[in-house]
Order: structure tokens, then sequence, then C-alpha cells
């Protein structure tokens, strides 16, 4: 079993070849081991293992997996294939990759289908404490004009109906009915007293009787008729 620096890890199943395990390019070994080799250039994202996720879905959007498999010369092989080399030493055999990204395409549409509904939702979650308070001022405002108005209205004296509607006729300037008010009734006469009207019917009987023997010897016996209500007199010809 070969057991390599920190970073190299060994395989009991290779039956005793000595086999070790790294990233590509020895990312993440000691430095003792690339200090004896040439052209190991280590870029973690290249030669990294990375997982990436999207985080409101959990979707995996980009996956890499990457490994190296190693080999270390002994002292016995070290005489034989590098005579001019004193030192056991670690040589990369070859390195795999295994990846996976999503195409541009997929990526469009799962940017339409979610992101955008996530604005909405973040857009409506800002926006609704602003709004509602802004409409709860509006409807305090409008109650207050309302009630204003309100009692403007009952302090103002109604005017009738008919006025409002543009008929003005039997109403005056002030609003109101001319007929509202009935007019004085005549003030009827003074009754007639008694003593009138007996002196009435007397001086009337006193004439009628100086002309009744003219009238009698020309057209026979005429009888005096007095009605005693004020209103005058009448002859009857029998």
């Amino acid at each position: 079993m070969a057991v390599g620096p920190n970073g190299n890890g060994s395989s009991e199943a290779a039956h005793g070849v000595p086999l070790l395990m790294s990233l590509p390019h020895y990312c993440l070994v000691d430095e003792t081991v690339t200090a004896a080799l040439e052209g190991m250039l280590c870029d973690p994202p290249r030669h990294g293992i990375f997982l990436d996720v999207e985080p409101t879905t959990g979707v995996t959007m980009r996956a890499a997996k990457r490994l190296q498999l190693s080999s270390q010369l002994t002292t016995s092989a070290r005489s034989t294939l590098e005579p001019f080399i004193r030192n056991s030493l670690i040589l990369p055999i070859f390195w795999a990759e295994e990846a996976s990204q999503v195409s541009g395409v997929q990526a469009a549409l799962f940017r339409s289908s979610v992101y955008t509904a996530q604005h909405i939702v973040t857009a409506v979650r800002t926006w609704s404490y602003p709004a509602a308070a802004a409409a709860m001022a509006l409807a305090v405002l409008a109650l207050s004009v309302a009630g204003v108005l309100g009692a403007q209205q009952r302090r103002r004296p109604q005017r009738p109906a008919s006025l409002s509607a543009g008929n003005t006729d039997g109403i005056d300037t002030n609003g109101a009915r001319r007929d509202a008010i009935r007019p004085f009734a005549p003030v009827p006469p003074p009754p007639t007293s008694a003593q009138t009207v007996v002196a009435s019917s007397s001086a009337m009987g006193m004439r009628s009787a100086a002309l009744a023997p003219a009238a009698a010897d020309s057209a026979g016996e005429i009888t005096m008729d007095v009605r005693e209500d004020g209103e005058g007199f009448g002859l009857v010809r029998d």
C-alpha cells in the first residue's frame, strides 16, 4: 500500500501497486509533491470539484467531478526508469472529468418561469404596505371631506323643490311662497242697530201714507208692506 504526502490518498485494492488519487495537477496537495515536477499548475475552477445549486428551487445548474491518478516511484524502480533521481517520486498518470451544465435555452426558460414570478412577488410584497397606507389616507381624507360638506349642507337653508326645479311661480326671492301668509280678511260693516232700522221704517211709512190717497184714487187700494230688514220697502196692489 502506497501512502503519499498530505492530499494524496492510497488504494488498498491495487494489490500492492503504489497508486495515488488526487485532484488534477495536484490541487490542494502538499507543495513538496509539485516542487520536483514541472508543468503542474493548479486552477481550482478547472481542476476542482463543485456543485452549483439554484437556491430558490434546489435545482442543480452545474456540476463537475474531477480525479487524477498518480503512481509513486520507489528506489528500486528509480534506478531503472530514472537513474539520475535519487529520492522517491510521485508522477501523475492521468486525470478524468465528469461535468454537466444547463444550456442557454434551459437557463432562459428557467429565468422566465421562476425569476419573473419571484420578482413580481417581491414587488408586490415591497409596495403592498405603502399602497395600503396610501389607500387608508385617501379613505380618511374622503370621509373628512364628506363630513365637512354634510355639515355645510345641514347649515344651509333648504329651498323648496319647486324653486330648485326652476319653477318660480308664486315664490319670492327668499324662497318662500307668496301665498304662505293669508291676507287679512275684509272688515265687515258694523251691524245696523234696531233704532236705525225703526227710524228708517218710520220715515218710509210716513212717505207711503202721504202717497197712498193719491194712488188709491187712480189705482184702487194699495197695501203698503214695509220690511224691517234695512233693505227698503215695497207696495202691493190688491
